[in-house]
């Protein structure tokens, strides 16, 4: 005898990894299915949060926008729901505090960043940003913290491969944006 797999909304989703049993552990909803994620180590959360202040700087010139870091939920399928955590979301809209949702967001970001996690597959991941390539997301970025190395694509182009000092510059999407690709792995006074 078999047994049907019950399978989650995106709202039920949110409820349950809200729990408080859930409190320090990462999931994602696939096809409606959970799936839990190893939580990341500290030079994951440095990239992460480099990437996110180089971001936050941006909004603040151009005064528009928000930097969502730490895997917040966007929807990306529905029937059955999809739900991932991108390590970083960017929106370059205008969008009021009281508006922004509470739970998860089914609105396409200007740009998704993935940094790449020891348990990570690079084709895994590829295959991860083309999806949200396909569902509108205007450029996405793979970083590699092992290789330094920023990869970048957006629709109909051809990735880019970046690091060192090279600079992130001139992308459609991100028009004004523009850093060395070694201040996402810079860590300050280590020299």
């Amino acid at each position: 005898m078999s047994t049907a797999t019950i399978l989650l909304t995106a709202d039920e989703f949110f409820d349950f990894t809200h729990r408080p049993e859930n409190r320090d552990r990462m999931f994602e909803l696939e096809e409606g299915e959970i799936v839990e994620k190893p939580t990341p180590g500290e030079r994951h959360g440095v990239v992460c949060g480099n990437i996110a202040f180089l971001l936050g700087l941006l909004i603040r010139t151009i005064k528009r926008g928000r930097v969502l870091p730490n895997d917040t939920g966007l929807i990306l399928d529905r029937d059955p729901d999809t739900v991932r955590g991108p390590d970083i979301s960017l929106y370059t809209d205008i969008k009021k505090y009281r508006d922004l949702s509470l739970k998860y967001i089914d609105e396409m970001p200007t740009l998704v960043v993935e940094v790449l996690s020891p348990s990570d597959k690079r084709g895994r991941t590829t295959r991860r940003l083309n999806r949200f390539l396909e569902r509108g997301v205007g450029v996405v970025w793979m970083v590699d913290p092992d290789e330094k190395s920023v990869t970048i694509w957006w629709q109909g182009h051809a990735p880019i491969v970046l690091e060192g000092d090279e600079e992130i510059a001139n992308i459609p999407a991100l028009p004004e944006f523009r850093c060395k690709v070694s201040e996402i792995f810079d860590v300050p006074g280590a020299g």
